[in-house]
């Protein structure tokens, strides 16, 4: 017989958190986010506890920091205590190895039947190979920790692409090559000339060509 796990939507949030933690006591909490789109949503639903009353001691982590050791076992560490995980994910391509080690070595760590998991996965317009992936493997943590599981999509806004990133200006009184040394002094007329034209400063084509460069 296939198992099967109950989810419940954002708005039961605060109920079920009431049958699966302690009352009275500050709510631990870790929030996995992807970008900032899906950091908003997991800051609304971390609002959503603290609108019902309920104090909550949040740490915050990101999908792109996992694979730094020492980020990610911190990530397992706070895992394994909180009663409340928030995983925000856009859903709309496969995720990285480090996001599977971390929920593997917390989900075998952890109690079952303890704690709520809060799942907020983007949609976009057409499902692809890779969210049905996302979206059956929440679904199977949820089914293997026994936690209470809500879980909702949310409108996925398209990413945005690298190339319209603006690149800073340089400044123009910061030069991008290396000034001419002054020119080498030698004897005779030509040595002299040289020498005043040291004296002087830089020479014509020189400040000519600065000129140019500098867009004076």
């Amino acid at each position: 017989m296939k198992r099967t796990v109950a989810s419940y939507g954002l708005e039961d949030l605060h109920d079920v958190i009431s049958r699966t933690s302690l009352p009275g006591e500050a709510l631990p909490s870790v929030l996995l986010y992807e970008d900032a789109q899906t950091l908003a949503w997991a800051k609304g639903a971390h609002r959503q506890v603290e609108l019902s009353g309920r104090q909550v001691r949040a740490t915050w982590w990101k999908l792109g920091e996992l694979h730094h050791p020492g980020v990610l076992a911190g990530a397992v560490s706070t895992a394994l205590r909180a009663d409340l995980v928030v995983v925000a994910l856009r859903g709309d391509a496969g995720l990285p190895l480090p996001y599977y080690i971390w929920v593997n070595t917390w989900l075998a760590g952890r109690p079952r039947g303890l704690g709520t998991l809060v799942s907020l996965l983007g949609e976009a317009s057409a499902r692809t190979a890779q969210s049905e992936q996302v979206r059956k493997y929440l679904q199977t943590v949820a089914l293997e920790s026994a936690m209470s599981f809500i879980f909702e999509t949310r409108p996925l806004e398209p990413a945005l692409p690298k190339s319209t990133l603006i690149a800073p200006v340089p400044r123009r009184d910061r030069f991008a090559f290396p000034l001419p040394d002054a020119p080498t002094i030698h004897g005779g007329v030509a040595g002299r000339r040289r020498t005043q034209t040291r004296r002087a400063g830089w020479s014509e084509p020189a400040k000519a060509g600065l000129a140019r460069w500098a867009g004076i």
